[in-house]
């Protein structure tokens, strides 16, 4: 299944999964909880408490995703986010109009060297420009993995950085 190319559409429907149906999902799984919404743009996501313990947030992705953009759809803490030209970009800042659509995709943990991306005045045209962050659920490698595979279009170059130098 080819997917939807999320950054062309400004927003899908949200899959409708009631809360009964989110505990269901759960006690499937082999938890008795408490589910509780949580806003989303695409898909349905709830909260799961046992009494007052939290447990984990259960997660009902849009079908119109395929498995490889649902698993790099996720970016560190501490991140910038995910910048695209011309589409929906969940970016702290702002994405100026001289970032135009190409064919370059870029991961950077360094927030600061992905917002110097954003800044180049047209002479570069983006993907995508995603901030890993903390990386504590993705790092740079299964980034660049999404963006090399059929889903993602390709990697022109990469610096990684690693362990205070150059790789």
């Amino acid at each position: 299944m080819a997917g939807v190319d999320f950054f062309r559409h400004g927003g899908l429907p949200v899959p409708q999964v009631t809360i009964l149906q989110a505990e269901r999902v759960a006690a499937l799984l082999g938890l008795t909880v408490q589910a509780q919404p949580l806003g989303s743009q695409q898909d349905s996501n709830f909260l799961l408490a046992d009494g007052g313990s939290v447990l984990g947030v259960l997660k009902i992705a849009n079908p119109a995703f395929s498995a490889a953009e649902i698993d790099a759809a996720i970016v560190g803490p501490n991140c910038m986010g995910i910048a695209v030209p011309d589409g929906a970009s969940p970016w702290i800042g702002i994405v100026p109009d001289t970032f135009v659509r190409g064919r370059v995709g870029v991961v950077a943990q360094s927030g600061s060297v992905a917002e110097a991306c954003l800044a180049l005045p047209g002479r570069v045209g983006f993907r995508c420009v995603v901030s890993s962050g903390g990386e504590a659920a993705r790092d740079a490698a299964d980034l660049v993995a999404f963006l090399v595979s059929p889903a993602g279009h390709w990697v022109n170059g990469q610096v990684i950085r690693a362990n205070g130098g150059m790789v």
